[in-house]
């Protein structure tokens, strides 16, 4: 019942919005919201998995929701067409019950993080690179109190644009991604059930190249 009453919003139907998605629709999540501006290029294939050769040179956000359909078309789901900025954010965010970033660069993350302690939205955060990967949850303070910590808490400065290239310009290894993005999924999952424990100021720190994770704490600054 608190699966089919979420509301879930996933930014970024890319690399690990792919498996979010199909993983979150798959569970019966009521309702999901799709936010991508960009479009499908032949290049997104290797990782971004909801996607078809088909779907090249249409919007990534419809070529989601085409698939969330074919998977469980009990599940309702939304296609946002537009960039998040401090401008649309709260209109389009706001009226769901949990978020998942997926974006790729840290303007977006950051606008999306702070909305989210505005709103009060648990956040699932993630970010990967080559063969390395990120990944936390964080909750605001109007849910964890003085114990929340959030994005500026484990980035407090923005790295510089050329200390953090894309994943189109640096690379990344496909399969990782698929395994980031249903841990995001099963932390959503979790997260709507009140079922185990979330990874809530912990950073889950995966290493693709060894198949090693380790764990750092996550306080609040």
């Amino acid at each position: 019942k608190r699966l089919v009453a979420a509301r879930v919003a996933v930014v970024g139907a890319g690399g690990l919005g792919s498996p979010a998605l199909l993983y979150l629709a798959a569970a019966g999540v009521g309702h999901l919201t799709v936010i991508d501006d960009d479009v499908v290029d032949l290049t997104n294939l290797q990782r971004q998995v909801i996607h078809r050769s088909e779907d090249v040179g249409t919007a990534k956000a419809d070529s989601a929701v085409r698939a969330v359909q074919g998977l469980n078309p009990a599940v309702s789901v939304t296609a946002v067409h537009e960039h998040l900025d401090e401008g649309n954010v709260h209109d389009i965010l706001r009226g769901h019950h949990l978020v998942l970033d997926g974006s790729d660069n840290f303007a977006t993350r950051y606008v999306v993080n702070d909305a989210c302690v505005e709103l009060g939205l648990p956040l699932v955060w993630a970010a990967v690179l080559r063969f390395d990967a990120q990944i936390t949850t964080f909750l605001p303070p109007a849910v964890a109190g003085e114990a929340a910590v959030q994005l500026r808490d484990l980035f407090p400065v923005p790295p510089r644009a050329e200390d953090v290239p894309s994943c189109a310009e640096a690379g990344v290894l496909g399969a990782m991604v698929g395994q980031v993005g249903s841990i995001m999924a099963a932390e959503a999952v979790k997260l709507i059930t009140g079922t185990g424990e979330p990874l809530v100021g912990r950073v889950l720190l995966l290493d693709a190249l060894t198949q090693r994770t380790r764990e750092v704490p996550l306080h609040p600054a």
